[in-house]
């Protein structure tokens, strides 16, 4: 639901990027949608639930931790979005590097266990 929601506030910063309420209900819309994503994961994947067992659970627990690292990111956006709009979209646009850096951090570590 949150996703099909998505293009208006992107719409909305795309037009009006220096306006605190356009970034901070992007922000918002972002953070509500990188929480269900992460309720959803934390439920599918502990427990047996949904997942196969094929999937270390280190993995499982470093893509949850990344997923929640995401959204605090989306929280303090949205909020320094209310203040200094340039800053809330810098902190957006860390998130996608943190999830390349998260990447980086899992191949090199496999490449050193082998």
């Amino acid at each position: 639901m949150w996703i099909a929601f998505l293009p208006f506030p992107t719409g909305l910063i795309g037009h009006h990027p220096d306006q605190p309420v356009a970034v901070a209900s992007y922000g918002a819309v972002c953070a509500v949608t990188c929480l269900s994503s992460s309720v959803l994961r934390w439920y599918a994947s502990f427990g047996g639930r949904l997942m196969k067992k094929e999937i270390p659970e280190t993995k499982l627990r470093r893509d949850l931790r990344v997923s929640l690292y995401s959204f605090l990111l989306y929280l303090a956006g949205m909020a320094a979005g209310f203040f200094v709009p340039r800053l809330g979209l810098f902190l957006y646009a860390g998130i996608p590097a943190s999830y390349a850096i998260s990447e980086l951090v899992r191949r090199k570590s496999n490449s050193r266990a082998r």
